[in-house]
């Protein structure tokens, strides 16, 4: 999630030095203004799959 985070700020950060042309062949949005919002969305998503995928496998620890 924080990889994601940083991801698209860096992009936002690039973008914001760049015509509004370069900017938008640079994030390749193709005209879709929430294109950042819905990487977060997958990437929430994912994180929130995996930790519950995670606290459901057994536990490898060894208790001896």
């Amino acid at each position: 999630m924080a990889s994601s985070v940083l991801y698209e700020l860096i992009e936002w950060a690039i973008a914001i030095g760049l015509s509004p042309e370069e900017a938008e062949n640079y994030n390749g949005q193709q005209g879709d203004m929430w294109d950042a919002h819905k990487d977060m969305l997958l990437a929430t998503i994912g994180a929130i799959f995996y930790g519950l995928l995670a606290l459901m496998l057994p536990s490898k620890t060894n208790n001896s």
